[in-house]
């Protein structure tokens, strides 16, 4: 089962009724039923309470009311209305033992916090020693006014906190309740180490200061890519994070660490168990998330590897779904997705299609040899 939309956003009005259409989807095309239900903080009132699906059927819509309050706090409030397969009725006697799908479609409702008023966050991508550190700041306008000029000067310190390089971003100009990134690049023409940053954000009159931190040179663990298998939305999500020793020797406490979070505030902190990992050799490290109340949606963060008294952070961008979690490490090629499921429409579709192919081949196949023979007789 899926849900479209996964979220519907609209902006704050005192005492607004707005009527939302969404589609429940039968994907796997069953017979089923659902019943649906509603959860978060705000006032939303099902038109319908459950659906049936034949087999055949592609989708269901769902139709709910929202009513607004006169006056809601600054930021994002939320709710849900959940779509939850139920079991048919047992027979006396009948055991069954199986597992129910759930689908969220989210409901976000804007407010905006009064005047100018922006969250950021820091992307730092690592380099080698002369190659180029690349910095990108996002920066969410929350606030019911334009924000003219936004940009961020980046200090770079080494570990003994002396000041290696400053560095400018490009400046703009930010929409309320818009999104633009910020960006900078560093030639790293310092020495191998772990290296502090502290971003200073500048919006109109207002400063946000961000930290991070990044290695120049070799870090013996090098991160492959992140895998999430079997997953259910609100059940716990198992984390494989595979990762290589590219070094010469024993590595005993490897350890990784994954956090995320949604428009800078913090929804996840996740770490693995140290593990030792042999020279020249892949090892999967294991954290577990426990989903239960996340959302469906995109989220950014950051993968940290460990060991001994070093760390190297990834920024990662993780997708949850209602039966998936797809995460990308930023500057590692792939993406990692959770099995994915064909129809049997998309497989006769395809067999169609090579029949099609082959049918072609052929016939061309004899009618060139036809047309050759005949050029070849006597006239």
């Amino acid at each position: 089962m899926g849900v479209t939309p996964a979220r519907t956003t609209i902006n704050f009005e005192p005492n607004l009724q707005q009527e939302i259409t969404i589609r429940a989807l039968n994907n796997e095309h069953k017979d089923f039923k659902a019943v649906i239900f509603t959860r978060g903080n705000l006032s939303i009132e099902l038109l319908n309470k459950d659906i049936s699906f034949a087999k055949n059927e592609e989708y269901k819509e769902i139709k709910y009311k929202v009513t607004l309050p006169a006056k809601l706090e600054p930021g994002v409030t939320t709710g849900d209305v959940v779509i939850r397969e139920v079991k048919p009725l047992q027979q006396e006697g009948e055991i069954t033992i199986g597992a129910l799908v759930s689908v969220v479609s989210q409901l976000y409702v804007i407010v905006p916090y009064p005047g100018k008023y922006a969250r950021a966050e820091l992307i730092i991508s690592e380099a080698q020693k002369d190659e180029q550190v690349s910095f990108l700041i996002p920066v969410y306008n929350l606030g019911s006014k334009k924000i003219d000029k936004a940009s961020a000067i980046i200090d770079i310190y080494d570990i003994n906190n002396k000041k290696v390089a400053s560095v400018p971003t490009d400046e703009k100009s930010i929409d309320s309740f818009s999104k633009r990134e910020l960006v900078a690049s560093w030639a790293a023409n310092v020495d191998d180490g772990t290296y502090n940053v502290i971003a200073t954000v500048n919006y109109d009159n207002s400063k946000i200061e961000l930290n991070g931190k990044f290695i120049v040179g070799n870090f013996l663990i090098k991160p492959i890519d992140i895998s999430v298998n079997n997953f259910r939305l609100g059940q716990v999500a198992k984390f494989n994070i595979l990762v290589e020793n590219i070094g010469n020797y024993v590595i005993k406490d490897a350890y990784s660490e994954i956090t995320l979070n949604k428009q800078a505030q913090p929804i996840a902190d996740v770490k693995s168990s140290p593990t030792e990992i042999p020279p020249k050799a892949q090892k999967e490290l294991i954290a577990y998330w426990d989903t239960e109340n996340i959302e469906q949606g995109e989220y950014q963060g950051k993968l940290t590897l460990g060991y001994a008294d070093k760390k190297a952070e990834r920024q990662i961008r993780t997708e949850v779904g209602s039966d998936y979690i797809k995460t990308e490490i930023i500057g590692v090629t792939g993406l990692v997705i959770a099995p994915l499921k064909i129809s049997n429409k998309q497989i006769s579709m395809a067999v169609i299609i090579m029949i099609l192919i082959l049918l072609n081949i052929i016939w061309f196949v004899l009618y060139t040899k036809k047309k050759n023979k005949q050029e070849q007789q006597p006239k």
